[in-house]
């Protein structure tokens, strides 16, 4: 199975009639797009968003976007942070300009 196949098993298990017809990954955000039957309705999806993130292990709830011109609707998640900034890291770091720079205490 594919993740926009997944992802629609997902849906049908919280009884939400809708096919995924694009996935993204653009930075730290995963963005499912969805095509929902008829009868179909937003606020079912709403209602599950708890059920739709813990199935996937989202660490949050998604951001629903309608998108109208479309016919969409656009789950948006956050990913996990992969990237930390290690502060020692930055103050060691030998790749840094050589300028001067006020520092304002």
């Amino acid at each position: 199975m594919n993740i926009m196949q997944d992802f629609e098993s997902i849906l049908h298990l919280f009884g939400i009639k809708a096919s995924c017809v694009n996935y993204k990954v653009v930075d730290n955000y995963f963005f499912y797009d969805l095509k929902l039957f008829p009868n179909a309705k937003v606020n079912d999806i709403k209602r599950c968003s708890d059920e739709i993130s813990l199935a996937l292990k989202s660490p949050c709830k998604p951001s629903i976007k309608v998108l109208h011109q479309e016919g969409l609707v656009r789950l948006e998640f956050a990913g996990p942070q992969v990237d930390k900034l290690n502060l020692f890291d930055l103050f060691t770091n030998t790749n840094l300009p050589k300028d001067d720079v006020n520092c304002l205490l």
